[in-house]
Order: structure tokens, then C-alpha cells, then sequence
């Protein structure tokens, strides 16, 4: 097999996120091309005896790592080459010019300067061009129009640069509410829950393979056209694409396609090559957060229950009910994620009947001084 076919296709797998390394290996887990045991090693009498354990993930499917074994991924993207990603909306790239920072800054506030002559001179009108600005580039990128992209790009930031005083710098100021680019990027934001489109700030809710995700979307690397994707649990008792409950990632406009179209490809990567349940720590971090009004309204809230606590000594003080057993058992992660679900549950149950137990005593000690 050729070096410079092998090395594309593991390129094209990385960029549209179906090939990863993993490093959660068991101990039975065998590579879907040769079978092989992924660690094929023993228990280590001493730290670093035999290479750590690892493997790398193709569409969900666990092979052997690539530096013991390339053949086993190479066998699967030859069967399953990867489909063509679509073009990421194309801009003309200005030549480096010889200079430094300064220069290149003076060069983009005389551009910024040149457009600027032609917009509005107060507030609300620059308000105004930054949102038609910001619809043209939404639609420019629809069209797969690069060069029109580009132009409502320019056009937005010349916005920003008139009303902050003919100048970028601080236009972005975290500390100050007022800066013009904060002002402007607030002012051009999609209503919570309402997909934004290319260029505007936002947030709504997205489902893929049954499992719900908050993608809030913001700036990217400065331009329109450069979008941040923050996706966030909703469902704590879930799948997610990270144990933590949150996953950054920034993409590119790509030509004919909707913000959401774009994240949701994204999060379907990630869900398939990273399935995972949150860590304990991560729930309840979570939980204890509030929720956006938007989501808490909606006719399946959010499940946002805290991590299922061991039994304790506490659970053990008194004797069990009627009808309930302790049991120790050992089992693999996904019986006990169930199981687990089940011991919560009859720990609402105990709780209950034992605090029934205690109140009979106490309706009829009333009882008998109302005789009294």
C-alpha cells in the first residue's frame, strides 16, 4: 500500500472525525479486523514493564494501535473509504506582505477606514449594517458565495471599527459591556433556543442517536465566518461525548449548510467515536447549576438528577424492609450503570417505608391519650 494513499486516507478519517485514539482499553477487548487482544500483555510487576495500553477508534469499531498494527485500520478505510467533506466556504487569502504586527494592523484599520466612510454615523445605524451585514454573510454561505462572504465580513467589522472610535482595540473588551464589538455581536444574537445563523451568537438544543446536547455558539477566531461550538450536557444520566458534560470545538463556515447542520455532524462524530457517561463529580456539578429558562420550559425538561451515591453506613443503621435484600455482586460497567439505577430506586422506597414504620407508633400513641 502506498505511503502518501495511506497517510490521506488517515488524514481524512482525522478531519472528519472518524478515526481516534483511545486509551481505554479492557483487558478481553479484541482489535474488528484481526482479532487480536487490543493490550496483549500481562499484569506488570513493575510500572512501565510492557507499552501502555492503547488502540484506535474507526467509526466506533476498536482496532489495533496504529504503530503496532497499521495494516488492521488500514484494511477498514480501504473497505470504508471516507465521504468527501463539504468545501469550507472559500475567502481570498491576502499575500503576506513583508512588516511586522504593526503594519499589517495600520493595513486593516485603513481598510476598515475606507468602508467605514460609507455607514451611518450614530449608533442605531451601525447597529443596523452590522445585522443586514450579518444576514448577507448567512446567505453567502447557502450559496457557497466565498467572495460575498467575505464582503458582509469586512462590512461587519467596519461596523465595529466606526463605533468604537475608528480603532479595534479594546472593541472586544470582556470587562467593559460597552465595547462596540460586544455591543454589536448582543445586538446581531439569535434568540435563546432559535438556531443562529452564520456570523450571530446563540444557543439551542440539538438531538442526535437519542442524545440531547445545548450547543451555544459565539466568535470563533474574529471573523464571521469562524464559529465557536460549546456543547453542553442536558441529560445527566446520559451518554454525552465527554465524561466532563462539555466539549469545545471550532469550525469553519461550510458552504450550503445551516449552523445546526454543521453541529450536528460534529456531535455525531464525537457521540460515535466517544460515547461516555459523565463521572460522579461531573453530575453533580452539573445538577447544582440552574437551568435556562428556555430548556426548563419545555415539554421534556432536562433530567439533571445528582450522581447515584454508594450505600452507606447510614442505609445500613436499621434493618431493611419487608420485600428488600443487600446484595454484592460484580458486574460489567453497563450492568451496573443499571443495577445502580435500581438500588437508587429502592432507596426512595426503603426511605419511605421506614419512615411509615415510624409514624404507626406515633398515630397511635395519640390515639390512646385521646382516650385518655
Amino acid at each position: 500500500m502506498d505511503h502518501e494513499d495511506r497517510t490521506d486516507r488517515r488524514n481524512a478519517a482525522i478531519e472528519a472525525g472518524r478515526l481516534l485514539a483511545d486509551g481505554d482499553v479492557g483487558a478481553a477487548e479484541r482489535c474488528h479486523a484481526c482479532g487480536e487482544l487490543l493490550h496483549p500483555y500481562p499484569e506488570p510487576e513493575y510500572w512501565m514493564q510492557y507499552p501502555l495500553p492503547g488502540c484506535c477508534v474507526v467509526d466506533g469499531l476498536r482496532f489495533c494501535d496504529d504503530d503496532r498494527k497499521p495494516e488492521c485500520i488500514d484494511s477498514h478505510l480501504v473497505k470504508h473509504p471516507t465521504p468527501a467533506a463539504p468545501a469550507a466556504v472559500k475567502t481570498k487569502k491576502r499575500a503576506k506582505k513583508a512588516g511586522g504586527v504593526e503594519e499589517r494592523l495600520r493595513e486593516r484599520d485603513e481598510a476598515a477606514a475606507d468602508l467605514a466612510a460609507e455607514l451611518p454615523e450614530e449608533r442605531a445605524g451601525l447597529l443596523a449594517v452590522a445585522a443586514e451585514a450579518v444576514a448577507a454573510c448567512h446567505a453567502a454561505v447557502l450559496a457557497s458565495d466565498g467572495a460575498a462572504a467575505e464582503a458582509a465580513a469586512n462590512r461587519y467589522d467596519a461596523s465595529i471599527w466606526k463605533l468604537n472610535g475608528g480603532t479595534y482595540q479594546g472593541c472586544k473588551d470582556g470587562a467593559n459591556p460597552e465595547a462596540a464589538g460586544t455591543l454589536i455581536e448582543l445586538h446581531c444574537s439569535a434568540a435563546p433556543s432559535v438556531v443562529p445563523m452564520w456570523g450571530q451568537s446563540g444557543e439551542f438544543l440539538m438531538e442526535s442517536a437519542g442524545v440531547r446536547c445545548l450547543v451555544e455558539v459565539g466568535d470563533g477566531f474574529g471573523s464571521l465566518l469562524d464559529r465557536h461550538f460549546a456543547f453542553h450536557v442536558v441529560d445527566l444520566d446520559g451518554p454525552f461525548i465527554s465524561e466532563t458534560g462539555y466539549r469545545s470545538h471550532f469550525e469553519t463556515a461550510q458552504g450550503g449548510m445551516t449552523v445546526d447542520q454543521v453541529a450536528a455532524a460534529v456531535f455525531a462524530g464525537y457521540l460515535k467515536a466517544h460515547r461516555r457517561y459523565l463521572t460522579a463529580e461531573a453530575q453533580n456539578r452539573h445538577a447544582a447549576k440552574p437551568v435556562r429558562p428556555w430548556l426548563a420550559g419545555m415539554a421534556q425538561p432536562p433530567r439533571r438528577a445528582r450522581a447515584i451515591e454508594p450505600v452507606g453506613a447510614d442505609d445500613l443503621a436499621e434493618p431493611l424492609p419487608s420485600g428488600f435484600v443487600l446484595v454484592d455482586a460484580v458486574l460489567t460497567k453497563h450492568q451496573a450503570f443499571i443495577v445502580k439505577k435500581w438500588a437508587e430506586a429502592a432507596r426512595l422506597k426503603v426511605k419511605a417505608a421506614r419512615g411509615a414504620a415510624k409514624a404507626v407508633p406515633a398515630r397511635i400513641d395519640a390515639k390512646e391519650e385521646d382516650v385518655a
